[in-house]
């Protein structure tokens, strides 16, 4: 996504978030909450951008607990 769009759609979050919650915010948190929603954007574009195919797995460290003797 371009930055003009992906601008446009934190805007359009933002605002709805600030429709809902904006009277129990104040304007320090809500400006916090406009960087959190750009961010949580960058971050999920960023990950659209990897591109997978179907025998891709997450990878996961199995470790047995072992109790303490």
């Amino acid at each position: 996504m371009s930055k003009p769009a992906q601008r446009s759609e934190s805007e359009l979050l933002f605002q709805m978030i600030k429709n809902r919650y904006g009277h129990l915010l104040k304007p320090e948190q809500l400006e916090e909450v406009r960087s959190q929603v750009e961010l949580a954007l960058c971050t999920s574009e960023e990950m659209k951008a990897v591109k997978l195919s179907e025998t891709d797995s997450p990878a996961i460290g199995f470790r047995p607990y072992r109790a303490k003797r």
